[in-house]
């Protein structure tokens, strides 16, 4: 019978207490190399610069397109004289709520037209740096790289994709603007192993676009069986908590509007289905 001083086995390795295993388990550094570094500063200078390129490209308007829908909470919420006997500000149900409390939030903070060219011109930045990490990541020339795909992405304009044909970025500001991008950032710093930013992005991303939520529900729980994250607790955490929160404001208030029974909700859920963004609910057209 072999005797061995307190503490070793029979190969001469420690035994770990059950809190040391605990600590082990949440510890990714002790269990994975460092997550790959995001960038310098000549990068985030390109990135910057990426983002102005696009923004210049795709330009800034203001009262366009979409806007003369999605811009009517914003308006009821800042300004209780706004068209008081119009119906569909006033009547129905305006799906995209994160988007009118913005525009609330930015009315207050400043000129709305102002600040919402801003804020789309933010959205064109977050989306270069997305493009400048995935690039960074996955190719060897990835300064080539970028320079080339944001080029192609401002000759080609606003094209529609996904679920429900919804834009990936546009030339004014609208839900799929802020939305669209921040799923690009999200997906790419989780490539990048940043699972507590990625998770906010996502979820941001979902709060302001049920599409974007859907794609981005699929495309992130993939990358997580992919990159082996699910066996890291603590990423794993870092990346739901934020989803959990966001994604449930999302689907809480969504689902409060389709079965609450008071108030003109059929009225609204025909002009939802019918009128206002028919080929968001449309399956035929996904």
């Amino acid at each position: 019978m072999l005797l061995y001083p307190a503490g070793l086995t029979g190969n001469s390795m420690p035994m770990r207490s059950i809190r040391e295993r605990v600590a082990l388990l949440w510890s990714d550094r002790r269990t994975d190399p460092p997550p790959p570094a995001l960038l310098s500063r000549g990068q985030c200078l390109l990135g910057l610069l990426g983002g102005v390129f696009l923004t210049l490209a795709f330009g800034l308007s203001y009262t366009t397109g979409n806007q003369h829908q999605y811009l009517l909470l914003g308006f009821r919420l800042s300004e209780p004289d706004f068209i008081p006997a119009d119906w569909l500000t006033w009547r129905t149900t305006h799906y995209h709520f994160a988007f009118g409390y913005l525009l609330y939030l930015l009315h207050r903070l400043g000129p709305l037209p102002f600040m919402s060219v801003l804020v789309h011109a933010m959205t064109m930045i977050a989306f270069s740096f997305g493009l400048l990490l995935l690039s960074r990541r996955y190719c060897k020339y990835s300064a080539l790289a970028f320079a080339v795909v944001i080029l192609f992405r401002a000759i080609a304009g606003p094209s529609e994709l996904g679920v429900g044909l919804f834009y990936l970025v546009c030339g004014y500001l609208q839900p799929s603007q802020i939305a669209g991008p921040l799923l690009v950032l999200g997906l790419a710093l989780l490539f990048h192993r940043r699972a507590h930013l990625a998770g906010f992005a996502l979820g941001i991303a979902g709060l302001f676009h049920t599409a974007f939520m859907v794609i981005g529900c699929v495309l992130a729980w993939l990358t997580v069986l992919a990159s082996g994250m699910w066996r890291r607790p603590k990423s794993l955490l870092g990346l739901c908590i934020p989803l959990l929160f966001l994604w449930g404001a999302n689907c809480a208030v969504t689902a409060r509007t389709m079965f609450k029974r008071q108030g003109s909700t059929r009225e609204a859920a025909s002009i939802l289905l019918n009128y206002r963004s028919p080929h968001h609910f449309v399956v035929s057209s996904w």
